[in-house]
């Protein structure tokens, strides 16, 4: 229907005048014209379109294309209803891998770098590192703040083992070694509450604390290694040694391991 037609059907409701049986099927065949053009590969519009024409009929009680509205709705109405699940499953999908590449991106507390020399210049030696808060207390002072670094050479937890740094009253300059061998008892607790055992050691001038092989289990490095690797929580409990007053507190939180080592490796 043309849009002067269109214009005087309107018009004939407004000042309320019944329009002509022909003024109808005109209107009634301009449906059906515009509805029958509709590609198969749309069963949604071919629904709606059919079932305005229906309604139209309806309205003015003529059947010309009643068959065929009703048959054309029997067909398209699963065909739209499996087409807009579709699109909701598409949807679904979607979103759902927006969600997990927007989750790959995070590192929650983990970050990366790189090691410089003498210079400051920057190596081809990497890490990844985590920082946390925690307390320490000795004979001269009670929950003071202190603060850890933990260190993973490489992002390689397959050949290195975890190093730690510790700064007591929050400083600049970590702890250092004051004998030739120091050492550290230290109890890890996991969220689940299972107790890992980690002997440190400490070299004399050495600012950095290792796990030393030979004062541990392998199953307890190991332990710790899969807790890392699982992206857990590990509260650390450390005792000096040497001066059995000196206690360390302080917890990490693995999560988003993986993500740090994959970026870490693919350099974003």
């Amino acid at each position: 229907m043309n849009k002067f037609n269109s214009l005087l059907f309107l018009l004939l409701f407004a000042f309320g005048c019944s329009p002509s049986p022909e003024q109808i099927k005109k209107q009634i065949d301009s449906i059906y014209t515009d509805t029958k053009s509709i590609p198969a590969s749309e069963p949604c519009r071919n629904l709606d379109g059919y079932k305005k024409l229906k309604e139209t009929e309806d309205k003015f009680n003529t059947s010309y294309y009643l068959e065929t509205s009703l048959q054309k709705i029997e067909k398209y109405k699963p065909l739209c209803d499996a087409k807009i699940k579709e699109i909701e499953e598409q949807k679904r999908l979607a979103e759902e891998e927006a969600r997990r590449l927007e989750e790959l991106k995070k590192v929650g507390d983990w970050t990366k770098g790189y090691f410089v020399d003498d210079f400051g210049d920057r190596t081809n030696k990497g890490f990844i590192s985590q920082t946390t808060k925690g307390l320490f207390s000795n004979s001269v002072t009670e929950g003071s703040a202190l603060r850890a670094k933990m260190f993973i050479n490489n992002a390689n937890l397959e050949k290195e083992t975890p190093w730690f740094r510790l700064y007591e009253y929050d400083g600049a300059n970590p702890i250092k070694g004051v004998y030739s061998r120091n050492s550290m008892s230290c109890r890890v607790k996991d969220q689940n509450g299972t107790i890992i055992r980690i002997e440190l050691s400490q070299y004399q001038g050495s600012d950095s604390f290792y796990i030393d092989k030979s004062r541990n289990r392998k199953n307890n490095i190991t332990n710790l290694k899969d807790l890392i690797k699982s992206g857990g929580e590990g509260t650390f409990v450390c005792v000096n040694d040497q001066y059995g007053v000196s206690k360390y507190v302080f917890a990490f939180n693995f999560k988003y391991f993986d993500n740090i080592v994959r970026q870490f490796y693919e350099g974003s």
